[in-house]
């Protein structure tokens, strides 16, 4: 194998998650990890080596789990799974080897919610870094969604951003200590009923779970040039230095004030968040419009083009 080895499992303790605060017009968390299950399996003391990995983990990444072991949870000491029924292991979709965790079939019952939790324990020796993890959510609101928590903080979920079917590598940073990142699959969130689609079967699906120390990690992005009339601080290191006429990474942090070239109309405005970004501090979010009616609702975000750029690419 050439992952590298995971780490002996931390101590348990500490308190679930709990509910946590919300950007304006952020979607409920009602739901968050905090909610306690009638189905709870602890982890084991073993320590569990895995056998396959992709091949962009470095060597020197105190911790990885692709599942190869075949043992889950029993055999996976960092991780529990709560809720109406626990995550299990499946070779139905898999990123790399042969083994990947999904969640369970949640069969929709009429305006009755459903959850199911997969907490990792970081390890407090890990320090600070970068969590990286392949995930696959075969979910459609209104009958099921996912959501990603760390200690109780909403910071992520939702299908993948290109909409694609299919694994996709997200990540999340992390700060010194220990922290619990639960991956929630919610069956029928918004308690909706929803006999029409009860034959249905979503469920998320995680591999190649791994943490890199931020001094393992590669340099920082470079500094973007300043944006004219609206300046920023952070950008990809794709940005042409001198040479872009215009870029916004939204640091400033005053959309849609500060951004003069923006505007947002609809049922609600678009909104600055932390919560989702491609580098920096911010970005910006379309706000929740989900009802229990189910009416179709929309918003826009709108980019004034400065008609002295001339013709050109927007990235």
């Amino acid at each position: 194998s050439n992952a590298p080895s995971e780490s002996i499992a931390p101590s348990e303790g500490g308190n679930a998650p709990s509910n946590s605060p919300s950007e304006s017009n952020a979607p409920s968390e009602s739901n968050a990890p905090s909610e306690s299950g009638p189905v709870t399996l602890a982890p084991t003391p073993a320590a569990v080596p895995t056998t396959t990995s992709p091949t962009s983990i470095p060597d020197e990444a105190p911790y990885y789990d692709g599942f190869e072991q075949g043992t889950f949870p029993e055999g996976d000491p960092e991780w529990t799974t709560e809720g109406d029924k626990p995550w299990e292991l499946t070779t139905q979709e898999v990123n790399s080897g042969v083994y990947a965790i999904r969640s369970p079939n949640l069969t929709i019952v009429d305006s009755v919610k459903k959850f199911s939790n997969a907490t990792l324990l970081a390890d407090p020796n890990w320090g600070p870094g970068t969590l990286h993890f392949s995930v696959y959510p075969s979910i459609q609101l209104p009958a099921d969604n996912f959501e990603i928590y760390v200690d109780g903080v909403q910071r992520g979920g939702g299908p993948n951003a290109l909409g694609i079917a299919g694994f996709e590598e997200r990540e999340l940073e992390l700060q010194a200590g220990t922290q619990e990142i639960t991956f929630r699959y919610l069956s029928n969130p918004l308690g909706l009923p929803l006999n029409n689609i009860t034959n249905r079967v979503g469920a998320v699906f995680l591999d190649d779970v791994y943490f890199v120390p931020d001094n393992l990690a590669t340099a920082a992005p470079t500094a973007a040039p300043t944006p004219v009339p609206v300046p920023t601080t952070t950008s990809p290191t794709t940005i042409p230095d001198g040479e872009a006429s215009y870029y916004d990474g939204f640091e400033q942090g005053t959309f849609p004030e500060g951004d003069p070239e923006w505007t947002t109309e609809g049922e609600k405005p678009w909104e600055l968040t932390n919560e989702e970004v491609n580098s920096g501090v911010f970005a910006i979010r379309s706000p929740n419009l989900t009802n229990s009616d189910l009416i179709p609702g929309s918003s826009n975000a709108t980019l004034t083009a400065n008609p002295t750029w001339g013709p050109g690419t927007l990235h």
